[in-house]
């Protein structure tokens, strides 16, 4: 990790430079789940009680990568910016740059604003909304060739998060999906792609996703909801 904050009020974590990660190692029989991230937010609080009024703003995050033994016993799991518990509330994150990871932000956060983002070539996603994130306002970001989704929003089985709702996720640029092809055509992969799994325990609800400029060029759709179960 590269700035790692958890249960903190009213902090600022402003024009930091992080860059060129990378591991390929194995942790299973260490017992890790390892992620490679550059600004991580909560992930290990205090008492439980989350961060609030966090301003996350200008940093450059580039280059977090994984090697071929590291991929194939854990995936890509490296993220720009990573707030890990649902506790988080009233952030912003704001005008970062970040580029070459799996996810550039993958937020569990609530009423947060998350905005002035540039994402380029991500893995999977440009932001994710997952694990109960809700009330955040998403708008005017660039999405420069997403792996499967520039945005995602999905449920979840985490104990007592909540649903993935009350997002407004608008005027944001979301361009190229798959650009590199390693994902199959039979992937589902769009610019904007959500997740309302019956069969999880929270679902994706009550989300407002519009006024987005969307150019999949080389995925398959806009707008994609994916469902896998009734």
């Amino acid at each position: 990790v590269g700035i790692n904050m958890a249960t903190c009020t009213g902090g600022l974590c402003a024009f930091n430079y992080i860059h060129d990660f990378t591991d390929n190692t194995d942790w299973t029989t260490l017992g890790g789940s390892p992620n490679l991230t550059g600004v991580e937010i909560d992930n290990d609080t205090v008492n439980t009680v989350g961060s609030a009024g966090l301003i996350v703003a200008g940093n450059t995050i580039h280059d977090l990568t994984v090697g071929a033994t590291f991929f194939a016993a854990h995936g890509y799991q490296t993220d720009g910016i990573n707030t890990n518990k649902y506790t988080a509330t009233r952030c912003i994150i704001a005008n970062n740059r970040i580029k070459n990871v799996s996810e550039g932000i993958d937020h569990y956060g609530t009423h947060c604003a998350i905005f002035g983002n540039t994402i380029t070539n991500t893995f999977n996603f440009g932001l994710k909304f997952i694990h109960g994130a809700a009330h955040n306002s998403v708008y005017g970001n660039t999405i420069v060739n997403g792996g499967l989704a520039s945005i995602t929003l999905d449920g979840s089985d985490s104990v007592g998060v909540g649903d993935t709702r009350g997002n407004n996720i608008f005027g944001n640029v979301c361009k190229g999906i798959n650009q590199d092809s390693y994902w199959s055509a039979t992937t589902d992969a769009a610019c904007i792609l959500t997740f309302p799994d019956a069969a999880k325990t929270y679902k994706v609800v009550n989300n407002l996703i519009h006024d987005n400029y969307l150019d999949p060029s080389g995925g398959q759709y806009g707008v994609r909801r994916l469902s896998t179960g009734p």
